[in-house]
């Protein structure tokens, strides 16, 4: 069968909070290495300030009075990526029965097209089968 074009539209990007909405802007008061140290916990965790600083890093390295590990803990989940979620709309090009069965395949799963094993290696969508086209879409 012939390739099918469906056309991908971009319903919404929306953001998905994963922790807290709070974000931290930390301020250095000098540029010794322990406070290098205490910010690179804070933003990027303390492996990160393990790395930056092999030969300096110590355990007991004090950030605002707290032990440089609670400190960096404190500040994990407000400053780790957000998550961002993009939802689809598959849209059929035309009225061919191969389109809209990619469309409905998409936004609705395989099992809602009730077709035989057979039938769908027969199907492109977009140039990938319509397996794995439904899969990269459905259940987003």
């Amino acid at each position: 069968m012939k390739n099918t074009l469906i056309a991908l539209t971009l319903l919404a990007a929306s953001s998905t909070v994963m922790a807290s909405t709070t974000k931290y802007d930390f301020v250095a008061m000098d540029d010794s290495v322990q406070t290098q140290l205490c910010l690179v916990s804070a933003k990027e965790g303390i492996r990160a300030a393990k790395d930056l600083g092999k030969a300096k890093f110590k355990n007991d390295t004090l950030c605002n009075g707290q032990k440089i590990a609670q400190f960096a803990k404190q500040f994990e989940q407000s400053n780790a990526p957000t998550k961002t979620s993009v939802r689809y709309n598959v849209v059929a090009q035309d009225n061919n029965s191969e389109s809209l069965a990619c469309a409905k395949a998409a936004s609705e799963g395989l099992q809602a097209l009730n077709l035989k094993p057979s039938q769908l290696k027969t199907i492109l969508c977009n140039g990938q089968n319509i397996k794995s086209f439904a899969n990269s879409f459905f259940n987003m």
